[in-house]
């Protein structure tokens, strides 16, 4: 039987997700700063994907200086995104990160909403409601001092589903003048550009293991990825589209446990169903359009 166009993309979908939600797993395997994690990542996903633009005879140059400042901010908070998502995860274990960071559709509502003077109803409430006792399932909140890990990368996961939320938010913004390709290359670069420093202040020893790691990251699991998921966007809606990527967590949680018998507790899998549920619910209900377009 033949594939169809919509299999196809569907299948180019479920393999973003996959890859998307393995890209934790190199905090594991590369013991490294992530600030350097980061820069290595960003590093070659610019490179890859000022190839995909080439290729794609899509123009580099940007349309105005203003555009570049704009570019220069979400590279910025890209690079923030990435290094605080790694930082949860070694902080505390991919499962932790992965759901805290699982929030950012319900900051993303939440932020387009105060961005619009939108009034929130009673049912925004429940959901936050229902996220909070998630996270609680997630890391029980007993003392700073019994699980301070825990906890540090329950922050820092939510930290970077805020920010991301942000990014989403702007990219929206910048998604009429700009193709995904290259809203993609431009912050990678300006977030490469913004780690460079830490190489003169951070002590490290480079290794090819971690150089072959760091190249597989930015191509596979971050240019790969996300070209997988554009091309599936041709022919998959942006309902179905949310309710794939929503199983990023899911992917990742699976990865960690059959590569390194990362085993969740139960209490964890249920605030992470929890969070899920929240936020598969807000992307559904963000599908509806705006009245008025977020600007940056």
């Amino acid at each position: 039987m033949p594939i169809t166009k919509s299999s196809r993309a569907l299948l180019n979908l479920h393999s973003s997700a996959l890859l998307f939600g393995m890209a934790g797993l190199f905090a594991s395997w590369l013991a490294l700063n992530p600030l350097l994690i980061v820069l290595g990542r960003v590093f070659f996903a610019s490179i890859t994907l000022a190839i995909i633009l080439k290729f794609k005879k899509q123009a580099i140059r940007l349309q105005s200086y203003s555009d570049m400042l704009r570019f220069v901010a979400l590279g910025f908070l890209l690079a923030f995104h990435w290094t605080t998502f790694f930082h949860s995860i070694q902080l505390s274990t991919l499962a932790i990160a992965l759901f805290s960071f699982s929030t950012f559709p319900l900051f993303t509502f939440l932020l387009e909403a105060l961005i619009l003077k939108v009034p929130l109803g009673w049912s925004n409430f429940v959901l936050v409601l229902i996220s909070l006792c998630g996270l609680y399932l997630v890391v029980p909140i007993i003392s700073w001092s019994e699980s301070p890990n825990e906890l540090g990368g329950l922050f820092w996961g939510l930290a970077s589903a805020l920010s991301f939320a942000l990014l989403a938010i702007a990219n929206r913004a910048l998604s009429g003048q700009y193709s995904a390709w290259q809203i993609s290359f431009h912050q990678d670069l300006w977030a490469a550009m913004f780690l460079v420093p830490v190489l003169f202040f951070l002590d490290f020893q480079w290794s090819a293991e971690n150089i072959a790691l760091l190249i597989l990251l930015g191509t596979v699991f971050t240019a790969l990825a996300h070209g997988l998921y554009i091309s599936s966007l041709k022919e998959i809606s942006a309902t179905t589209a949310s309710l794939v990527i929503a199983l990023e967590p899911v992917y990742g949680v699976m990865a960690a446990l059959i590569l390194f018998n990362e085993v969740p507790s139960i209490r964890t899998i249920s605030g992470g169903l929890l969070i899920l549920s929240a936020s598969l619910y807000v992307s559904l209900i963000g599908r509806k359009p705006l009245k008025t377009k977020p600007t940056l």
